[in-house]
């Protein structure tokens, strides 16, 4: 099976479920492969969050006339800028405790003082982009300490 990219802009799916970065679509010339075949089915894709609605509207038809008509519509299939090979671990509100939430983001973002300051101050910041394994752990600490916290992929 092909990995998640986006058919139309080629935006990878990196998060292993983290965020709801986009789906898989059955067209109508969809076709399972038989089973322990390998390979990719026929009529399947993968759209990121930013195209599936108008990937949704087009799953009447064949995959190809479909991604015809997404181009037609939304232009160049080429991205424009290299995607994130990593999803990234978001606060966006550092809670009751943000000198525990400074500490923590110094920590895992290996910033100096005056840059973990620095990043704070916009009240909604990365802290960083790394495995979703490696995320999971600091956003259970970021969590205990009281930050609110999002996942992105992009």
């Amino acid at each position: 099976m092909r990995a998640a990219i986006c058919m139309l802009c080629g935006r990878p799916c990196v998060c292993c479920g983290l965020v709801d970065c986009g789906c898989w679509f059955r067209f109508a010339d969809y076709r399972p492969l038989a089973p322990r075949a390998a390979g990719h089915p026929v009529g399947l894709e993968w759209f990121c969050a930013e195209h599936r609605e108008a990937a949704g509207e087009c799953t009447n038809m064949p995959s190809d006339q479909a991604l015809a008509h997404l181009v037609a519509r939304f232009g160049s299939m080429a991205p424009d800028h290299p995607w994130s090979e990593e999803p990234s671990l978001w606060v966006l509100d550092a809670g009751e405790q943000p000198i525990k939430v400074f500490a923590l983001l110094r920590l895992a973002a290996q910033l100096t003082p005056a840059q973990a300051r620095e990043r704070m101050q916009t009240g909604r910041f990365r802290v960083l982009n790394a495995s979703s394994y490696e995320l999971k752990r600091w956003h259970e600490l970021f969590t205990a300490a009281g930050a609110h916290l999002e996942y992105r992929c992009e």
